[in-house]
C-alpha cells in the first residue's frame, strides 16, 4: 500500500513540475508571438495554435492568429495572413485589429467590396483608430464613392492629422 502511496506522489510531483515547465514554455511562446518580429512571431504564434487542446481560451488563440497573420502580413504572405486574420475572428469577432489587417490585404488585393465591408467591422469595435478611416477612405475611392471617400479621410485627419501621410508608408 505504501509503495502505490508514493508512486502516486511522485506521479502528482511530476505533473506539478511539468505543468510548470508547461506553463513557463508557453510563456515564452506568448512574448515570441507578440514580438512584432515575424522571424520571431510565426513560429511562436504556431506553437501556441498547434498546444491549443483545450488550454488557451478562444480569446488567447484568437490573438496568437492575430499576431501570427500580421507576421505573415509583415512577410508578404498575404493568403497565409487572411487566413489568420479570418482564424482570429471566428474566435473572437470583437478584435478590430484582425478586421483592420484582413482589410488592408484585401484592399491591396483589389478587392476593394471586402475591405470596405473589414473597415465598417473595425471602425464599429474601433471607431477612434484613424488608420481604419483612411483606408475604408481609400476602399471607398476605389469603388467610386467619392463623397464617402471624402467624409472617411476627413474623420482619419479630424481623428490624427498624420495618418494619410503615414499610408504612402503602407504601400
Amino acid at each position: 500500500m505504501r509503495v502505490k502511496f508514493m508512486f502516486v506522489g511522485v506521479a502528482l510531483a511530476t505533473l506539478v513540475v511539468g505543468g510548470n515547465a508547461w506553463a513557463d514554455s508557453l510563456a515564452q511562446e506568448w512574448r515570441g508571438c507578440g514580438s512584432g518580429d515575424a522571424r520571431r512571431s510565426i513560429p511562436a504564434c504556431t506553437a501556441i495554435i498547434q498546444w491549443s487542446h483545450g488550454k488557451p481560451s478562444a480569446k488567447e488563440l484568437a490573438q496568437a492568429y492575430l499576431y501570427r497573420g500580421d507576421g505573415y502580413a509583415d512577410r508578404g504572405d498575404n493568403d497565409k495572413a487572411i487566413a489568420d486574420y479570418t482564424a482570429a475572428i471566428h474566435r473572437d469577432a470583437t478584435l478590430a485589429n484582425a478586421f483592420f489587417g484582413r482589410g488592408v490585404l484585401y484592399c491591396k488585393a483589389g478587392d476593394y467590396k471586402r475591405a470596405v465591408a473589414d473597415f465598417d467591422a473595425a471602425i464599429r469595435l474601433d471607431p477612434t483608430n484613424a488608420d481604419s478611416w483612411a483606408w475604408r477612405s481609400r476602399a471607398k475611392g476605389q469603388l467610386g464613392d467619392a463623397n464617402g471617400a471624402n467624409a472617411d479621410e476627413a474623420h482619419a485627419i479630424q481623428l490624427d492629422p498624420s495618418v494619410i501621410d503615414n499610408m504612402s508608408d503602407d504601400d
